[in-house]
């Protein structure tokens, strides 16, 4: 899907990916262990980084997300995938670097 499909189709799959629970309801706790988990990978060899010196570069990550679907069952406000698509507009890096986590070791 993300190597041959088109964009839209592209970005609904990073955003079913980011839903940790998979329950269709992206929130912010969800982006929270996708960033945390994805800086304990890239950091795992770098315990200064490790540690947290990142942290407010993802506090901007996701500050800049907007959330602003209500979802039943849940107390705090979700990410629709049309809050997701304007995300990854603002911050082109973000889905620029998502995508590359998908992408395989030789292309």
């Amino acid at each position: 899907t993300y190597e041959r499909g088109t964009k839209d189709e592209a970005d609904e799959f990073i955003f079913q990916l980011c839903d940790v629970m998979g329950d269709s309801i992206l929130t912010r706790s969800d982006l929270e262990a996708v960033l945390a988990s994805i800086h304990e990978t890239i950091f795992a060899d770098n315990k200064e980084a490790k540690e947290g010196s990142n942290k407010s570069t993802f506090e901007a990550f996701l500050n800049s997300a907007v959330f602003s679907k209500d979802a039943e069952g849940v107390s705090e406000k979700s990410m629709s995938l049309s809050d997701f698509r304007n995300w990854c507009i603002v911050m082109p890096s973000l889905r620029k670097f998502l995508g590359s986590l998908l992408m395989p070791p030789d292309s």
